[in-house]
């Protein structure tokens, strides 16, 4: 972290730097911290897919769901074939009881990457549910 902080203090418009701490202090558990991180790339590199998406997971990470899916979504309008985005808004999609959106973003993300374990693991749970609950088909 001490690398990234150091660049910055050089150049504080470096999102890159902003980013790359922001994952630094997710794997230190401190994700509220990385929020203000990836926000602070994002205001620096708008359409920084990668940001967007890790932002979304720190904003589902803190139980900032309806927060986390707006990320994805411009994560996906930046960039429409990024796997991971389409599996992590499917995840939080599901989390919401969105069952057919979440589907169909999982199958989304199969497409881009058939060997996506995750969006798999995932995919299999939903259908499950969407058979057990009539509502949602």
């Amino acid at each position: 972290m001490d690398l990234f902080k150091q660049a910055l203090r050089i150049n504080p418009d470096n999102g890159a730097a902003y980013y790359n701490l922001g994952n630094a202090l997710v794997l230190t558990g401190r994700t509220s911290e990385a929020i203000d991180q990836y926000k602070q790339a994002l205001r620096i590199i708008p359409n920084y897919a990668k940001a967007h998406n890790n932002l979304g997971n720190a904003l589902f990470q803190t139980s900032r769901t309806s927060e986390a899916i707006d990320q994805y979504e411009q994560a996906l309008r930046i960039n429409p074939n990024y796997a991971d985005a389409h599996s992590n808004l499917g995840a939080a999609l599901g989390q919401m009881g969105r069952i057919s959106e979440a589907i169909e973003q999982l199958k989304a993300a199969l497409r881009i990457n058939p060997n996506y374990i995750d969006a798999r693991n995932n995919l299999t749970k939903l259908e499950a549910l969407q058979k057990t609950t009539p509502a949602n088909k």
